[in-house]
């Protein structure tokens, strides 16, 4: 790129106490190299019961750039802390990933020179480092969502994307699943915005929690909450009569 962008980054995360400073550590050093200015937005749900907000505070007191948003108890859900991270970037460009480190934040660097020719710059993961039963949900998600819409996105909720904001001028996010990842990109696509992917490589979780997962051997394994496998259901119907 010509010149560098100005960047807001946000972070879900959900008891990540384990990932949250080497995160926030290695977004600082690139977004040094990549970013004329930055803003670093950790979204950190208020369900969360471990040592992660004390963590971001902490480092808030030496780097200006670093910011806490609050996801209320009571409004759960991937899309709500997506739908908070957009609200809350002050940039032109918006970059977010996850906070368990399982997509590496420098992977900005592959997504960047590809907003020359796009509004949106999404990630698939070549080498997905999650539980079988996880990836064969996630190859029927990706398979349903594009037949359903003929699109042709690689890794639909891969948590590694940039946004140009003003998109959101006209995309409203409204879905507060996971779905919310397939909302974005199907509503993009219907307003003629341009979507270009690259593949990157995809850590296997070291700690933390997922909040997809449910408890016991099936979770173990990779099975996701039948809650969440409702709710997904719910809201691919519902965008898809939107549509």
């Amino acid at each position: 790129m010509a010149e560098k962008p100005d960047i807001s980054a946000f972070f879900p995360a959900y008891n990540e106490e384990s990932s949250i400073a080497s995160l926030l550590g290695a977004a600082d050093e690139v977004m040094r190299r990549v970013a004329n200015r930055y803003e670093l937005i950790v979204v950190l749900y208020d369900g969360s019961t471990d040592n992660t907000k004390n963590i971001v505070e902490g480092i808030m007191k030496s780097n200006s750039a670093v910011r806490l948003v609050i996801q209320p108890k009571d409004r759960k859900g991937y899309g709500v802390a997506l739908r908070l991270g957009i609200n809350n970037s002050r940039y032109d460009y918006i970059f977010y990933t996850d906070a368990d480190n399982q997509c590496d934040v420098r992977g900005i660097e592959k997504l960047l020179p590809l907003m020359d020719g796009a509004d949106i710059a999404s990630a698939y993961r070549q080498n997905r480092n999650d539980q079988l039963m996880r990836r064969v949900a996630a190859r029927v998600y990706n398979a349903l969502v594009n037949v359903m819409f003929l699109a042709n996105i690689k890794d639909i909720d891969c948590p590694l994307k940039i946004y140009r904001k003003g998109i959101f001028n006209d995309i409203k996010v409204e879905c507060d699943t996971g779905m919310a990842d397939a909302e974005i990109l199907m509503k993009a696509m219907k307003h003629g915005y341009r979507i270009a992917q690259v593949g990157i490589d995809h850590a296997e979780r070291k700690g933390g929690s997922s909040a997809f997962q449910g408890r016991g051997l099936l979770g173990s394994i990779g099975v996701p909450k039948v809650s969440v496998m409702l709710n997904l259901i719910k809201d691919l119907i519902a965008l898809r009569m939107m549509i």
